[in-house]
């Protein structure tokens, strides 16, 4: 199966992830939410075995963790684009972010090859935990079986202002105490559906010309 010209291959074509902005440990908001896991990232000599899954929902962070890993680490992250070929990773510290997009197959080779010390390291990122990946193979499932897992907790108190504050400025505005709070009070905390909340304020603000203070934020959110 791992023969020397053999292919990793994603089962499906998803989204670069290149990241546009800064990516890095120093740069990535921490809490006692994500502690752990940074701990874990920034020693993997520590690792259990050369493999670590990262896991945690979308809007926790997972994937500035994984370009912040990859930058200490000097590792290659895996495009699901842009397949390697197995000596392609040899002798590298490997990232595979989604790795349940990536095939059963490639997902066996590459665990095999850590295992093996073929990979320096072997780092895996997904929202489910390794055991509740779809996957088929009996040998690759008790591989999953045994992994390290790390869990990113979701965003708490501490985070979610600084959190809402970026997503703000990323439209080049700036909100005030009053704003912030009433959305941390009367809004919901999955960082997927804030990001969709300003959205929404934005779009009205600009629309309507109008400034983002806690009054337009409460008309705007309860419709």
């Amino acid at each position: 199966m791992s023969g020397p010209s053999q292919e990793i291959t994603p089962k499906q074509i998803a989204f670069d992830l290149g990241a546009a902005a800064p990516q890095s440990f120093e740069t990535f908001l921490q809490s006692s939410c994500n502690e752990t896991a940074i701990a874990w990232l920034r020693r993997p000599a520590s690792w259990p075995s050369n493999i670590l899954a990262l896991i945690g929902e979308a809007g926790t962070g997972k994937t500035h963790l994984v370009h912040a890993f990859a930058k200490e680490a000097k590792a290659r992250i895996l495009r699901l684009d842009n397949p390697l070929r197995v000596s392609d990773c040899r002798g590298k510290v490997i990232c595979v972010d989604n790795a349940q997009k990536w095939s059963e197959e490639s997902l066996f080779i590459l665990i095999n090859m850590a295992l093996n010390g073929d990979i320096n390291a072997l780092l895996l990122t997904d929202r489910q935990d390794p055991t509740q990946w779809q996957a088929h193979l009996p040998d690759l499932r008790s591989r999953l079986k045994n992994l390290t897992v790390v869990h990113l907790a979701p965003p708490d108190e501490a985070l979610l202002e600084p959190i809402m504050r970026k997503i703000f400025s990323d439209y080049g505005r700036e909100v005030d105490k009053a704003s912030i709070d009433y959305m941390l009070m009367h809004g919901v905390r999955d960082i997927a559906k804030i990001r969709d909340n300003i959205a929404l304020i934005e779009r009205h603000a600009r629309a309507e010309k109008r400034d983002v203070t806690k009054r337009f934020i409460a008309k705007i959110l309860r419709g």
